[in-house]
């Protein structure tokens, strides 16, 4: 592809992660310096770093670590997904190439990929680079893993119960080394607990849930899988406003606390999927598409 190739990769993601990442950062930072001193007496929480310039810095630094992104955390995904795509771009038109037709490239590929996260993990404990670059790193096998799936055909037909079976092992093994054999995991932070032990439920489950929803078919699901990106986006903004409203289910605990929770993830989800399409229809670049 050459050099010209590089830069339209990097124009086009730019254009399709950080663009929307500035735009509902640039949101996020007013609504959370008008009201965030009432949002955190209302939920009870203690808010740091409120000075509007050094959230703006946060912003352009894009790294959630030394807590200056907690006018939309989850943001911090985006800008660690721009530079995970920007370091794998010299190795995608090899996977697109050769995995297909030579398989056992796929798990040699993967197996290299955990090699700087284990040194990383062991040796340099390098955190709060900007751009989420460590985290970058650490989840560059997902990624790679990613990419080779797609050239590989793991459902031929017909379906059967054993690969039903497979991917119920997958999901169980993957949810109970999690649970019950490392500690609990924070991305953003690098926080990984026992990092083999990490790596092996996060694998196991991720297998597990592509094999799943390759035998599921649902337009809702689809829906929803097609518009992963506007709920990052903008998730937080009615989850914030349900915990204010009804902030007493919250200080329960129990089922009733649970089935609240479930309810109301659904509903900003439902939320976030018209705010997609209204943006879709009138402002596609917020959530980085482009005119039709």
């Amino acid at each position: 592809k050459g050099k010209s190739g590089f830069k339209a990769f990097i124009k086009k993601k730019f254009f399709a992660l950080m663009i929307p990442y500035y735009i509902f950062s640039i949101i996020s930072i007013v609504i959370f310096s008008l009201l965030g001193s009432f949002a955190s007496d209302q939920l009870d929480v203690t808010i740091k770093h409120s000075e509007v310039y050094k959230n703006v810095l946060g912003m352009l630094y894009a790294s959630a670590v030394e807590g200056y992104m907690k006018w939309n955390l989850p943001l911090w995904f985006l800008p660690c997904m721009f530079v995970t795509q920007l370091m794998a771009y010299p190795i995608s038109d090899f996977v697109k190439k050769y995995i297909r037709k030579k398989r056992i490239f796929a798990p040699l590929l993967i197996l290299l990929s955990f090699v700087l996260p284990f040194l990383d993990y062991f040796v340099f404990r390098i955190r709060a680079l900007p751009f989420h670059l460590e985290s970058a790193v650490f989840l560059m096998p997902f990624f790679l893993l990613g990419l080779c799936l797609r050239q590989i055909d793991l459902h031929p037909r017909p379906d059967t119960m054993k690969k039903w079976a497979l991917c119920i092992f997958l999901l169980l093994s993957g949810a109970v080394s999690a649970c019950f054999l490392n500690s609990r995991v924070n991305y953003f932070l690098s926080s990984y607990g026992k990092i083999p032990v990490f790596y092996l439920s996060a694998v196991l489950s991720v297998l597990g849930i592509y094999m799943l929803f390759q035998r599921i078919s649902n337009p809702l699901l689809c829906l929803v899988g097609q518009n992963t990106l506007p709920v990052l986006l903008m998730h937080k903004f009615p989850i914030v406003f349900f915990q204010i409203a009804l902030s007493p289910l919250f200080k329960r605990s129990g089922p009733i606390h649970m089935l609240s929770a479930v309810l109301i993830a659904c509903i900003s989800v439902f939320l976030c999927l018209v705010a997609s399409k209204i943006l879709e229809k009138y402002a596609p670049f917020m959530i980085g598409k482009q005119n039709a």
